[in-house]
């Protein structure tokens, strides 16, 4: 009896735990010391063991497998999240690469079309991801102030066409969103990551992920501003994203 209400307490912990992870992970309120939150993960994990070593029944067992182990995948997030870049990856001041690639409708879209545009490109990891796409949501909610900047908004990412379909369905998107699934587009940019790959199996997904990132592009094609991320559960403010428009642009134009 005692092992298994070890064993459900160990499940609860972790469930509750994560839960508030990754509410604060899609609201972009992830603290920047997670050291507590892992703390929390690794005592759930312990708990579990304990559990088991008093042999709860088969429910018991479950709960504590689920435990260890979901306890454990976070931890593991946790630890392989920094990102890192190679030195040919695009600077401020560089002049964005010509590309074309595929969108959610499986149209082609030529770089050509930015031309004479001031764009916003997002290199990011997948909908499937919290983070990422918390990260839209939040870039959605800024549409006004980008229309009254007259910045386009256009995503890359390595999902297929399809999946990029629901994530915009999902979470009401409206940006160019092209997909990117063998890299070509990311690797001209230079922002594969190159550290530990951190998404679904290679068999099932992308060969590699792009290292999440934000470019400001004036009509020139002419990088104005880049926030990329040294980690990838963690996101710069919006508030950031208006500065970068109001420093680069200044007082956007109003109507009389």
């Amino acid at each position: 009896m005692t092992g298994n209400i070890i064993a459900l307490g160990a499940l609860v912990v972790t469930v509750m735990n994560t839960t508030v992870w990754l509410k604060k992970a899609f609201a972009g309120k992830l603290p920047s010391n997670r050291i507590p939150t892992v703390l929390v993960w690794l005592s759930s994990a312990a708990l579990g063991v304990i559990a088991l070593d008093q042999e709860p029944n088969l429910l018991g067992k479950i709960s504590a497998y689920l435990a260890i182990l979901g306890s454990f995948l976070f931890v593991l997030t946790v630890a392989i999240s920094k990102q890192k870049v190679g030195d040919d990856v695009i600077k401020v001041g560089d002049t964005i690469p010509s590309f074309t690639s595929l969108d959610d409708t499986k149209t082609k879209f030529n770089s050509e079309e930015l031309a004479g545009s001031r764009v916003l490109i997002k290199f990011f990891r997948g909908h499937w991801c919290p983070y990422c796409a918390g990260e839209l949501v939040r870039w959605e909610a800024l549409r006004p102030e980008f229309d009254t900047y007259d910045v386009r908004i256009v995503t890359v990412s390595a999902e297929t066409p399809e999946k990029i379909a629901e994530g915009r369905l999902k979470h009401g998107l409206k940006a160019v969103m092209l997909a990117d699934r063998n890299l070509k587009v990311i690797d001209k940019f230079g922002l594969r990551n190159k550290g530990v790959h951190s998404g679904p199996p290679r068999i099932f997904g992308a060969p590699a992920l792009p290292v999440p990132t934000a470019l400001l592009v004036d009509t020139d094609g002419k990088v104005l501003w880049k926030d990329q991320s040294e980690n990838y559960q963690q996101r710069t403010d919006p508030e950031h994203v208006l500065s970068a428009l109001h420093e680069h642009f200044g007082e956007p134009a109003t109507a009389n």
